[in-house]
């Protein structure tokens, strides 16, 4: 019997940026390559984005990282990276965790 692969967790980090923007892709593809899956890239162009930018005019122009509560902005989301990765990396070993049943020295899963 083969156990099932634990879901893949939703990327809770997103970018918002301006397709036609160079600095704006030169941002999503470093986010891209850094970060992979973790980050979901959506242009500004696209629905989500728009309503995002029109709650939020003061981000108008600039790429915007959203993760979670923490919002970032222009060239300081490379700065973010690390902790969006390492919170990415602790979501995944969170769903992992409660596929994996914890042994202890005796080998039985625990209990009286």
């Amino acid at each position: 019997m083969t156990t099932p692969s634990p879901p893949a967790p939703e990327p809770n980090a997103v970018l918002y940026f301006k397709a036609t923007c160079p600095p704006c892709r030169y941002i999503a593809r470093i986010v891209h390559l850094l970060c992979g899956k973790s980050v979901r890239l959506v242009s500004i162009e696209q629905s989500e984005a728009r309503n995002f930018f029109s709650a939020h005019p003061a981000y108008d122009g600039l790429p915007v990282m959203c993760d979670g509560p923490r919002v970032t902005a222009g060239w300081w989301i490379l700065a973010a990276l690390p902790g969006v990765t390492a919170r990415n990396i602790a979501r995944r070993l969170k769903a992992l965790s409660r596929l994996i049943p914890l042994r202890n020295s005796r080998g039985d899963a625990g209990g009286d």
